[in-house]
Order: structure tokens, then C-alpha cells, then sequence
């Protein structure tokens, strides 16, 4: 957490203004969300959340614990549920403000994040997956950033394939596929008793990223699998993506399980040299 000095607070200030009128050109109408959440609220949204990673305290009032937002889209799914449970939808939301995430990596980043974003709620398909995509690199070429990557993942892949797997080894397993470690994955798959055919697709999973080659490559690893669905969902809005020249470059990644218990459909990031971590993030979670 720190200050910032007069130019840099202007050029941040700068930044903002320059992707929030972007996402209002779009259609996304700005909403304002408090700094505090009830605990629950953003756990019932992001699943269970590490307590070292979120900075919580009771609320002297009702003896609710309350946290500082590590995230703000579970923030705008209680804001729909509770103030526009019946619409109109599909509803476009955009929003700015700092998240803390309390993180322990090496690398130094900052805790206190000042964060732009857009919800589309009550729209499905590969047309609502490619307006949020145009949305979010557009705003990035107007903040001034002409060089990066669009990577592309699907929640729906891993979480089929490991739809049989019990509760209580998924965790080991997902952590080995975050980690794009195979030996690892092989590993722990044996020991837990993985079937011989299920342990090789989850292991060919890491080997499946690059460019559109990936996918029919894809469709040979998991044939006869439910993730084909997803492999082709994918596929259709890749090439929409490839057809608007929506990026500079799209990367796929089908072994990608960021946020696993989270994303329901298509995931993506924007990546670009420096920072270490994406610009932009963001996917389909309709479980929320």
C-alpha cells in the first residue's frame, strides 16, 4: 500500500477516465460499490478465500465480519440480486475502486489495487462473451497500450475431466495443472488411483496451448470426453475474435485452470511486457 505524488496520481486519474469512458461507449453504465463487504457475500462469490489473503474484522454494530474487497464481482452480483433481482437484463455494469489483496509472492507488488472493470449480467453465449472481450481491449488500446496478447482458456475443460475425481484429491490435482507441472500431475494422479486413460488426457492438457492448431489437436486428446463441448465453444469464439482482430496475438491455453472453482465457461487475460502479471483478466462465471 503506498501514496501517490501529484503526477502520478494525475496520470492514474488520466487512466481511469480513459477506460471508463470506454466501457460507457459500450453500453456499461458506471455503479458505485462500498469499500467494505460483508464476509460472506465475497466467499459465496469467489469460493472459500484464505484468510491471510483477506484483511476481515467485526463490525461493531451487528457482529458481522466484514472485509476489505479482494474483488469487486461478487459486489455487483449482490448488487443485482438484491436491487435489480427482476431486471431489465441484460444489465451492463462498469465500475472503479481499490481491491486489497493481501499476497506473499517474492516478487513486490502492490496490495492496493485501483481497479476498472464491467459486468454483463443476463446474456449468454459467444455473442456476450465477445462484447465483454472487445470491451476490455479496446479500453486497453485506449489507455495507450498497443502491444499485448490475448490468452484464451475455458473453466469447462479441467473441470469435466476431474467432474468424477473425489473432492478430496481435485485440490492436489488442480494445483499440479496451475503449476503446468506434468510430472507432478502424473504423480499424484497415480497415487490417488487415477484411471490410466483420464491421467494421460489430464497430463496432455499442459502440452495443449499455442494457436488455433491447439484446438484440433484437442479434439483428438479428448475425443469421447463432455470437455469437447467446451473445446468447440472455445473454438467458435476464437476465430470470431481472430475475424474482428479483436488483439495483436491470441495465445489458447487449455490447461489453464485460473480460479478453477470460479469460471464457468471462457477465461481470458491480457498479457503484456513489465508488469509480471495480466492488464486485464476476466471470463464467464454463471454459478454466481
Amino acid at each position: 500500500m503506498r501514496d501517490f505524488l501529484p503526477d502520478e496520481a494525475r496520470s492514474q486519474g488520466e487512466l481511469v477516465a480513459k477506460t471508463l469512458n470506454t466501457f460507457e461507449l459500450y453500453g456499461f453504465q458506471q455503479v458505485s460499490l462500498p469499500a467494505f463487504e460483508y464476509a460472506e457475500v465475497l466467499e459465496r462469490g469467489l469460493g472459500p478465500v484464505e484468510a491471510a489473503m483477506m484483511l476481515r474484522f467485526v463490525e461493531p454494530e451487528t457482529g458481522e465480519v466484514v472485509a476489505l474487497r479482494p474483488d469487486m464481482t461478487p459486489q455487483v452480483a449482490r448488487l443485482v440480486a438484491t436491487r435489480l433481482p427482476d431486471g431489465p437484463f441484460p444489465a451492463r455494469f462498469c465500475y472503479r475502486g481499490s481491491v486489497l489483496r493481501r499476497r506473499h509472492e517474492r516478487a513486490r507488488h502492490d496490495q492496493q489495487l485501483l481497479q476498472t472493470g464491467i459486468e454483463l449480467v443476463g446474456a449468454g453465449g459467444l455473442r456476450a462473451d465477445l462484447e465483454v472481450i472487445e470491451a476490455t481491449t479496446r479500453a486497453v488500446r485506449d489507455a495507450g497500450l498497443s502491444d499485448f496478447v490475448l490468452d484464451l482458456g475455458h473453466g469447462g475443460i479441467a473441470t469435466s475431466l476431474l467432474a468424477e475425481v473425489d473432492d478430496d484429491v481435485k485440490p492436489r490435482l488442480v494445483e499440479a495443472l496451475s503449476l503446468k507441472d506434468q510430472a507432478e500431475l502424473v504423480k499424484r494422479a497415480e497415487r490417488a488411483g487415477l484411471d490410466a486413460a483420464l491421467t494421460k488426457r489430464l497430463a496432455e492438457l499442459l502440452e495443449l496451448h499455442g494457436g488455433v492448431e491447439v484446438f484440433e489437436r484437442a479434439r483428438r486428446s479428448l475425443a469421447g470426453t463432455s470437455a469437447l463441448v467446451a473445446i468447440e465453444d472455445l473454438a467458435e469464439l476464437h476465430a470470431a475474435l481472430e475475424e474482428g482482430a479483436v488483439a495483436p496475438g491470441i495465445v489458447v491455453d487449455l490447461g489453464e485452470t485460473r480460479s478453477f472453482a470460479y469460471y464457468t465457461g471462457t477465461m481470458f487475460q491480457v498479457l503484456a511486457e513489465g508488469p509480471g502479471q495480466a492488464v486485464a483478466s476476466g471470463g464467464r462465471y454463471d454459478a454466481l
